[in-house]
């Protein structure tokens, strides 16, 4: 999935987190301030433009792996197959829960909680930064 555009929708995943605040009706300058409820009714009536503040995953800390891991499997973390946490996050964060669908087709959903849990500490999970849709931030 590419992403070309910041809906109000997708800004709302980020809720909390900062950005820059571009106002077009006069672009009478830019700040810096939280996405909040204003920030996406702004962006819904086209009256401004966003660039959140997002990290990559890459910058995921080994303690923010840990506690992820946690989160997901109810246990503490353990060393498994001598790789690091933040090698482990495509385990089980994209490819936690597989299942069958009534179908009998096989669905790879990941973990939402996880999903949440990044989304919250504003991590870009859509390939905002890449699209040049948000700016890197490391912490």
């Amino acid at each position: 999935m590419k992403i070309e555009t910041l809906t109000p929708q997708i800004v709302a995943l980020y809720y909390g987190q900062q950005c820059n605040v571009i106002y077009n009706a006069q672009i009478i300058g830019q700040s810096i301030r939280k996405i909040d409820c204003d920030v996406i009714h702004w962006i819904e009536y086209g009256s401004i433009e966003i660039l959140p503040h997002l990290r990559p995953l890459s910058s995921l800390t080994e303690s923010e792996a840990r506690e992820l891991y946690e989160m997901v499997t109810g246990e503490k973390w353990k060393q498994i197959f001598e790789k690091q946490a933040d090698e482990c996050l495509p385990l089980w964060v994209f490819d936690d829960v597989e299942d069958l669908d009534i179908r009998g087709i096989d669905m790879v959903i990941g973990n939402p909680s996880a999903w949440i849990h990044l989304l919250s500490l504003g991590f870009d999970l859509f390939g905002l930064i890449d699209a040049g849709l948000a700016k890197e931030i490391t912490n």
